[in-house]
């Protein structure tokens, strides 16, 4: 994992400023396209087309969100930090599609490109969505427009509907995979950090690169596993263990490995603060097979 992946990784491990910088390039995205729908006098979306634009759009959401899958296996590859990064590309590219056509919908229903804004509230979008064209004779539809209006758009809308449907239970099935399990009743893994001051962030992070730094390495755990490297990043602790033989994931080793990290004392006194840690499994041949998250919740702080 390079410090780059690192960089990335601790940034996620905070949910509120991960979503903070989401939300705000992806609004940036979308206010961009209403401008280019501004600049473009004569672009206007109908009822039909623009729910076929929507979809579409959606789904390309559920492909974007799809690259998560690829989180586990490039973290020890140096890949996870750019796999990130272009899906929050992806997601600026999604909102400024979204803007354009949300702006062309709103000159066509609203006479107002500005009318465009109306996607961003909840529920209000769909008036935005439905509303009728003002034009009392719209101009006959041609090219691509004509192949999504009337019957055909019609079919195309349940094709599409469908299509996220299927996408969006399989997203939910998979995503199950990728979450940091906690103990039964117990908060979400990722929501201690989140509600720490940037002095306590600080203070935090500065504990945990002295626990990182006071390991004596490489440490053999047991005639399978050795602690070949221990370091940390912001307020997430990374614990390598190289594997003697190449390891093959079992159901149950989220709790096989998890006294490494829950009866570290000095550890879990950093759990109980907002710390995170991840025990990341290597191969002999130095790739990397598993990563299991522990905090607090966890650990059963």
């Amino acid at each position: 994992m390079t410090d780059f992946d690192r960089q990335i990784l601790a940034m996620l491990s905070d949910p509120l400023e991960m979503l903070f910088w989401i939300f705000g390039l992806y609004l940036a995205g979308f206010l961009f396209g209403l401008l280019i729908a501004w600049l473009r006098r004569d672009f206007r979306l109908v009822r039909t087309p623009f729910i076929v634009s929507l979809l579409l759009l959606y789904l390309a959401l559920s492909a974007v969100l799809g690259l998560t899958f690829l989180w586990i296996g490039r973290l020890g590859s140096g890949g996870f930090g750019g796999t990130v990064l272009a899906q929050v590309g992806l997601l600026v590219l999604l909102g400024g599609l979204l803007g354009l056509f949300s702006g062309a919908r709103g000159r066509d229903g609203f006479g107002a490109v500005a009318a465009g804004l109306l996607m961003l509230v909840p529920l209000v979008f769909l008036w935005l969505t439905f509303r009728p064209s003002r034009l009392s004779a719209p101009s006959p539809a041609t090219g691509i427009r004509a192949r999504v209006s009337g019957e055909r758009g019609i079919l195309l809308i349940v094709i599409l509907l469908t299509l996220n449907v299927i996408a969006g239970l399989w997203l939910d099935k998979r995503m199950e995979v990728l979450e940091l399990p906690a103990s039964e009743g117990a908060a979400p893994p990722v929501s201690r950090a989140s509600q720490l001051t940037d002095a306590e962030k600080a203070a935090l992070a500065a504990d945990l690169k002295a626990w990182a730094d006071g390991f004596i390495i490489p440490f053999a755990l047991n005639d399978e596993f050795t602690l070949i490297k221990v370091h940390s990043t912001h307020v997430m602790g990374f614990l390598h263990l190289q594997a003697g033989q190449p390891y093959v994931e079992q159901e149950d080793d989220q709790a096989f490995f998890a006294p490494v990290p829950c009866e570290d004392e000095q550890l879990v006194a950093l759990f109980e603060r907002g710390a995170q840690a991840l025990v990341l499994i290597i191969d002999p041949d130095g790739s990397n097979t598993g990563v299991f998250g522990y905090s607090a919740a966890y650990c059963g702080q």
